[in-house]
C-alpha cells in the first residue's frame, strides 16, 4: 500500500512486506528496481580486461534471464506459475558471484580488481535482499487470503506454518550458504502460492 501523506500526489511512505518505508527507500525495497540496478552496477564495473569482464558477463547472463518479463507480473510479484525460475537464475548468478570473492578457491587464481569485488559482494547482499521481499510479500498475500471452502482450512494452516518454517531455515543458512538461502526462498514462495491455491479453490 502506498500513502501520500500531504495529497499532492507524490508517495512519501510504502507499505511492503510488512515494512514501513519514507519516498527515499521506496525504490531500493522494490524487488525488479533492485534487481535492475544490481544488473546496471555489474555492468558499470566492467574493466576492459576480457578476463574479468568474462566473469561479469557470465553472471549477467543469469541476471538477464531472471528478469525476463514473463517471469514477473509487475515490479513486485512473479509469474504464479513460472516465478520459481527466477529464484532459479539468481541462484545460478549469486553462486557465481561467490565463486571469484575469497576465501574460495577462485578467488586466487582469477583474483578480480577490489572494485569488482566490492560490487561482487553488494550485489550477492542485494540478491538476497530481493528474494526475501518477494518471499515476504507473498507470505502476506498468503496469509491475507480468506479460505473460500472451509474443507480446505486445514491444510492450508498447514501450508502455511511449512512456509514459515522455510523461511526460518532461510534465515538460519544466512552467513554460511548464499545458495541454500535462494532455494530456502524458493521453495517457501513456492508453498505460499500452494496456500493461496488452496486458499481460492
Amino acid at each position: 500500500a502506498q500513502i501520500d501523506d500531504d495529497g499532492d500526489g507524490i508517495f512519501e511512505q510504502i507499505i511492503l512486506a510488512g515494512n514501513e518505508f519514507t519516498g527515499e527507500d521506496y525504490l531500493s525495497n522494490i524487488p525488479k528496481w533492485l534487481k535492475e540496478k544490481t544488473r546496471e552496477a555489474l555492468e558499470e564495473v566492467k574493466t576492459g580486461d576480457k578476463h574479468v569482464d568474462k566473469k561479469i558477463d557470465d553472471v549477467l547472463k543469469y541476471m538477464e534471464k531472471s528478469l525476463a518479463p514473463g517471469l514477473w507480473i509487475d515490479n513486485t510479484h512473479l509469474n504464479p506459475r513460472k516465478g520459481k525460475k527466477v529464484f532459479h537464475y539468481e541462484g545460478q548468478a549469486v553462486s557465481r558471484l561467490n565463486a571469484y570473492l575469497p576465501p574460495n578457491k577462485l578467488s586466487k587464481r582469477h583474483k578480480l580488481p577490489e572494485q569488482v569485488q566490492s560490487v561482487f559482494v553488494q550485489a550477492i547482499a542485494d540478491l538476497i535482499k530481493t528474494d526475501k521481499i518477494l518471499v515476504q510479500i507473498a507470505i502476506n498475500e498468503a496469509r491475507s487470503t480468506p479460505v473460500n471452502d472451509q474443507k480446505y482450512q486445514r491444510k492450508f494452516n498447514k501450508i502455511i506454518k511449512q512456509v514459515e518454517a522455510t523461511i526460518n531455515k532461510a534465515d538460519k543458512h544466512k552467513k554460511k550458504n548464499f545458495r541454500s538461502v535462494i532455494n530456502h526462498c524458493s521453495q517457501a514462495w513456492e508453498l505460499a502460492q500452494k496456500a493461496i491455491r488452496y486458499a481460492t479453490k
